[in-house]
Order: C-alpha cells, then sequence, then structure tokens
C-alpha cells in the first residue's frame, strides 16, 4: 500500500507536501512501518508528521528543561562554559527535529516500502549527523572548544540512546554498549562497498533537501551542515569513528555527565513517545496538545 498516514486532511494544508514526497502524490515517506503488526493502524507513519508532532511536544516540554539542563552543564563544565539559554534551545531544537534522520537510509525506506524489518539501527547515522549539527551551530556561538566538542558529543549520545529500550527488551546490549571493534563490523557489514546509501528522489534531489525543507518548516531554519548537500551516500567508517568517541566518550564520564546525557534523551523520548503515542492511541485525538503532555508526562513520572 503505498501510502502513510497524513494528519493533516484535519489540520490542512501540509507545509512540505509540495517540497518532499508525500503519500497524497504516491510516493511516502515513511517514519515507521505500523502495517508489519496487525494490532496497529492501517496506514505507515509519515516522516514529516511524527517530527511535526515531535517538535509540537517539544515546544509544550522545553522550559521545563532549558534552566536545569544549564545548571547541570555548568557544574560539570564550570561556570566558564557560559552557554546562553538561547543556544540550549537551539541544540534542542536540533535534537529533536534530526532525532531520526537516520531513517532517511534508502534501505530503511525501502524496508518500510516492503513492510519488511529494516535491519538497521537508524540511530546510529542520526547520532552521528546530530553531532555535527550540533558542532556546527555551537562554533557560531563561540564557545571553548573542549566545551563545543564535548556538547555535541553529549547531544549525540542522546540520540544513539533514545531506543534504549528496545536494545535491552531485544537483548541488544551489544547495541547500547558497543565495543569499536563490533560497531566497525557492523556497520560495514550494512554499508554497501563502505557507504549507507541515503534517500533521493530525481525531482526533489537528495535526503539533504528533504530534511532541510523540514527543518525550515519546523524551526525556521536549517541545522544541517552543508558539507551534506550533495552527498547521496555517508562514508561508514566516518560514522563509525565518530559514533565511537561518542559513546565511549559519554560512557566514561562518570555518573554526572550521564547525568546530563540521560536529561537530554527523557526530553527527546518524550517528546518521541508523545508522537508515536498520538498516532496510535486513538483515544486521544482529542485532547488539546498540552492536555496530553501533562498527562503523558504524569504517567511517566508515576511508572
Amino acid at each position: 500500500m503505498n501510502q502513510t498516514f497524513c494528519g493533516f486532511k484535519d489540520l490542512g494544508e501540509c507545509p512540505v507536501s509540495n517540497e518532499i514526497p508525500c503519500a497524497r502524490r504516491g510516493k511516502p515517506l515513511f517514519s515507521y512501518d505500523h502495517m508489519r503488526y496487525s494490532y496497529e493502524k492501517k496506514f505507515p507513519e509519515c516522516y514529516f508528521w511524527h517530527l511535526y508532532l515531535c517538535k509540537k511536544c517539544l515546544d509544550k516540554l522545553k522550559g521545563r528543561f532549558i534552566k536545569s539542563l544549564r545548571r547541570l552543564l555548568e557544574r560539570y563544565y564550570g561556570y566558564s562554559s557560559n552557554i546562553m539559554e538561547s543556544t540550549l534551545e537551539e541544540i534542542i531544537d536540533i535534537l529533536v527535529v534530526e532525532h531520526d534522520v537516520g531513517k532517511l537510509m534508502q534501505t530503511y525506506q525501502n524496508a518500510c516500502q516492503n513492510h519488511k524489518p529494516p535491519g538497521f539501527r537508524h540511530e546510529i547515522v542520526s547520532a552521528y549527523i546530530v553531532y555535527i549539527s550540533c558542532k556546527e551551530a555551537l562554533k557560531e556561538k563561540k564557545l571553548p572548544d573542549t566545551f563545543l566538542i564535548s556538547l555535541s558529543r553529549i547531544v549525540g549520545a542522546a540520540v544513539y540512546i533514545h531506543h534504549e529500550g528496545i536494545h535491552l527488551k531485544y537483548g541488544l546490549k551489544h547495541v547500547r554498549s558497543p565495543y569499536s571493534s563490533f560497531l566497525l563490523h557492523y556497520l560495514l557489514r550494512k554499508a554497501k562497498n563502505g557507504k549507507f546509501e541515503m534517500f533521493r528522489q530525481d525531482a526533489l534531489g537528495n535526503w539533504y533537501n528533504i530534511q532541510f525543507a523540514i527543518e525550515k518548516a519546523l524551526c525556521q531554519k536549517s541545522f544541517l551542515s552543508f558539507n551534506f548537500k550533495e552527498r547521496n551516500s555517508l562514508d561508514a567508517e566516518s560514522v563509525f569513528k565518530t559514533v565511537s568517541d561518542i559513546v565511549i566518550g559519554c560512557d566514561g564520564g562518570g555518573p554526572p555527565l550521564r547525568l546530563i546525557v540521560s536529561n537530554f534523551a527523557l526530553l527527546l523520548r518524550l517528546a518521541d513517545n508523545w508522537s508515536a503515542s498520538m498516532w496510535r492511541s486513538s483515544g486521544k485525538y482529542d485532547l488539546s496538545y498540552a492536555e496530553f503532555v501533562e498527562e503523558f508526562v504524569r504517567g511517566v513520572i508515576n511508572e
């Protein structure tokens, strides 16, 4: 079935329907293929619709996290980090709007199209791209280099572990805490000729143009590195080296650093799970965004 669920049928015109593959034109862009599970919805989930809902949730939750994240960073790095709340807001936007960019791999989109398991942990590629986006955004703020790199790794690590529950549920502990040799083997085995092929359509250009349009619609700017613009593939070894540094650096930073990572990851999971719940839980559609977020947060806290 060559379509996905579109929430904009009830909300009005989709702001990016003319700039990205769209189910209304018979060319869907998948976030998740629910059709593989008979107990779930009839149509797969649209990539933009998922990010749209994530951003809506983030806008409701952001204020709760900004001050506490800044305090944690200042305690760990010292007040010389001097990070502004406006800078943190931008970093959190990158965290949320790019957390699933690894789903724009051709292998992921093809698998969803054919209702098969994707066979690749998309968050590995997402963590790589988010790390680079954060590093470039922070360079513009003229922050100390060591802090700039470390904070970018923290945000990348939050993306890498945002499906930690799935890793543990299905016994994928080797993915959650990978040895470098395993990660290299895993990535190269999943790559073609050492490259990850990214999604592209002739009429729209490459995956970069798609993600760029989505970020502009959600955040009024794109955070993607311009170096990706003409690239339809990513070098697997570069992804390996970067993600290894991210995971090893954050896991080796002791409890205070892992606490910072977990707070970024919590914010991402709240937005990500809320978006998924809005789609899967038919009884929740009539609630306003604010009401649903409050209910969801209470549920998380009380579990």
